[in-house]
């Protein structure tokens, strides 16, 4: 393993944090405006981002224990900050953590309705307004929903190596849950231990879809 590599669990961790965060980026800023005066732009950059990733992990990520990320992301103020920064962290994410049924929510509080769901869904105001136009209000709603959805990840089989019953099989005995993928004939969809399966059976290639 190189120096510095990650193990696979936590390389998928941290792959989901940064992406999840890049996905929920303008709920994540509206919603941190309300708890950092005079503002989450006053902010040095790499305190912003770890505000973004603690709160991210407080509101979509159900395998971190709150209390575990508000900890972790006062280390990484600490590390990238100072005393001041790492107690800013701490404090606005634990009130947060406090206040986490009442949080304040963008479809109540921001009058124009396009607005109100691009900062609710995180999308740019200009698609939505868009979508609005051309689908109508309830098909945009569901658009914006299923676009910030997790990808599928799905094994595709290396078919001068194996098939695909066979591949499931094999990764069936090693405890890993997969179905058959809805579009091709040569993929298998994980439904648990994405990472490992990479590494179990060689004949497979991970992509989204």
């Amino acid at each position: 393993m190189k120096q510095g590599a990650l193990e696979p669990r936590d390389a998928a961790l941290v792959t989901e944090l940064v992406n999840g965060t890049l996905r929920w980026r303008a709920r994540l800023d509206w919603t941190l405006d309300h708890y950092v005066r005079p503002g989450l732009d006053t902010l040095p950059p790499w305190i912003r981002n770890v505000l973004r990733l603690g709160l991210y992990q407080i509101l979509f990520l159900d395998r971190v224990p709150p209390h575990a990320a508000v900890d972790e992301s006062v280390k990484l103020a600490r590390r990238h900050g100072h005393a001041g920064t790492a107690g800013l962290v701490n404090a606005v994410l634990r009130k947060i953590l406090k206040e986490r049924s009442e949080l304040p929510d963008p479809e109540h509080e921001i009058p124009e309705r396009t607005e109100a769901l691009a900062v609710a869904l995180s999308h740019p105001h200009w698609i939505v307004e868009r979508w609005q136009r051309r689908l109508g209000e309830e098909a945009t709603r569901a658009l914006l929903e299923a676009d910030n959805r997790s990808p599928d990840l799905c094994l595709r089989v290396n078919t001068a190596r194996t098939d695909r019953d066979t591949l499931r099989l094999a990764l069936e005995a090693k405890g890993i849950e997969v179905e058959a993928g809805r579009w091709s004939r040569s993929t298998l969809r994980v439904k648990s231990h994405v990472i490992r399966a990479a590494r179990i059976f060689p004949g497979t290639v991970l992509h989204s879809g």
